[in-house]
């Protein structure tokens, strides 16, 4: 299962974009590109919620 666009991220992240791959018709996000770093410990939770969000 994967992160719906009309549903809150299982993570907050942080200020950014998501980036939707051409192949599925912009349906599921590809990537998270944020406007800078991640707050400390937040790759260990993307991590961690990576089955739910496919993020």
């Amino acid at each position: 299962m994967t992160w719906p666009f009309d549903a809150d991220p299982p993570v907050p992240l942080p200020p950014g974009r998501a980036v939707v791959g051409q192949e599925r018709e912009g349906t599921e996000p590809l990537l998270w590109i944020s406007d800078g770093p991640a707050p400390a410990g937040q790759w260990a939770q993307l991590h961690r919620a990576h089955a739910r969000s496919g993020l």
